[in-house]
């Protein structure tokens, strides 16, 4: 008999050996499955995470897995607005206009109104406590007030209903211009202290500037002496007297936060452009913890004749869906050089509440006007800025 290892041969295999094999390899299947499970976190055949058969929203990021969230969303009631928007076209400061919107209900219960509020200088009727019965609409007024910004307006009123979280939002669109404008809109002061700005009628009539902030405007190639008026300038702005970590120029005069511009224009004897720098940008929310802003920061009150008062409507705007707890009862003038300010009246509709205040120039003076006044209210106040023109003594 030959030896099995030299000749290459197989050694024997013990009895029972083959049993012993087979219960092996079934323990080794046994233990790799567990692994499986233990270091991959599913089992074999499972799929990738991010796999679309993991459809019931599952994830098996950092190796294990976790309930989905719930993704439903408030309702919101069924009504419909008609028409879906309203478009006021376009005002000039100060002026006022109405439209009227149908809030109809399309569902098949009642719908109770809550509340209807603006989020700008536009009003609408509070429809509080109204119910519509299905098929049928209540009206909607909305009054836009346009205010002394300029350039085109994109509003929000939104009208709650019991039982429904979401409201339903009305788009208010409008334009505020005056005969003449700047481009760009604004002077951006924040990385340079001096640049240019173009001053155009938007009636295309020809016109001459008078005073850029109070002193002569520097032209871009214009000569006053020389040529015809325009419908057109280029006009240099120059903030380099003011520092900007004091917000302040050599005189403690604070820097401005509007640049003046006056003009022969019939139409638009002056008007301001607003002046976007860290000094002239006002807080969030106020210092001194006021619930409430003035609806705008200051009042163009155009050009008057010596002595003439004018009157202008300012809101007190809530903040943070604060309600209304206060109201104003006085305005006095900071500028009592320029111009004196009283308060002549006060109505508060649904949660806004409007103050009509007067300004009347003080004997003697002329020009530029540009100072503040003061809004008061039972625990707070706060500054406005006054900007117009005295017309010299003809």
């Amino acid at each position: 008999m030959s030896d099995g290892r030299r000749s290459g041969g197989r050694r024997p295999v013990p009895a029972g050996g083959g049993v012993l094999l087979v219960i092996g390899g079934l323990a080794l299947l046994a233990l790799g499955f567990v692994l499986g499970i233990v270091v991959l976190g599913q089992p074999p055949g499972a799929p990738e995470p991010g796999n679309t058969a993991l459809g019931a929203g599952l994830s098996t990021a950092g190796g294990s897995t976790t309930a989905p969230r719930a993704t439903t969303k408030p309702a919101k009631a069924p009504i419909r607005f008609e028409p879906p928007w309203i478009n006021i076209g376009v005002l000039k400061p100060g002026q006022s206009a109405t439209a009227n919107v149908r809030v109809r209900n399309i569902g098949t219960t009642p719908l109770k109104i809550l509340s209807s509020r603006a989020s700008c200088g536009c009003t609408s009727v509070n429809l509080a406590n109204t119910v519509i019965d299905p098929g049928e609409a209540a009206m909607l007024t909305v009054r836009y007030d346009a205010l002394a910004t300029l350039g085109k307006k994109q509003e929000n009123i939104k009208v709650r209903f019991e039982g429904y979280d979401q409201p339903a939002e009305l788009t208010v669109f409008a334009e505020v211009h005056l005969a003449v404008r700047a481009v760009p809109v604004f002077i951006a002061a924040s990385q340079v202290t001096s640049g240019w700005f173009t001053v155009e009628s938007v009636d295309d009539r020809p016109f001459r500037i008078l005073g850029s902030n109070g002193t002569a405007p520097v032209y871009d190639a214009f000569d006053p002496e020389v040529d015809e008026p325009r419908t057109s300038y280029t006009v240099k702005w120059d903030l380099t007297p003011f520092d900007a970590t004091t917000c302040q120029d050599a005189d403690g005069n604070p820097m401005p936060g509007w640049w003046v511009i006056e003009t022969d224009h019939p139409e638009c004897p002056i008007f301001d452009v607003t002046v976007r720098h860290v000094c002239t940008v006002p807080p969030r929310r106020p210092p001194d913890g006021r619930p409430w802003v003035l609806s705008q920061t200051r009042a163009p009150i155009g050009r008057l004749e010596p002595g003439e008062p004018v009157e202008f409507r300012v809101s007190l705007k809530w903040l943070g869906g604060a309600e209304p707890d206060d109201t104003v009862y006085t305005a006095f003038s900071e500028s009592p050089e320029q111009f004196d300010a009283e308060l002549v009246a006060v109505e508060q509709r649904g949660t806004l509440i409007e103050a009509l205040i007067r300004v009347t120039p003080r004997d003697g003076f002329r020009g530029l006007v540009y100072g503040s006044l003061r809004v008061y209210s039972a625990r707070h106040s706060a500054p406005l800025v006054v900007i117009g023109q005295v017309a010299a003594a003809g």
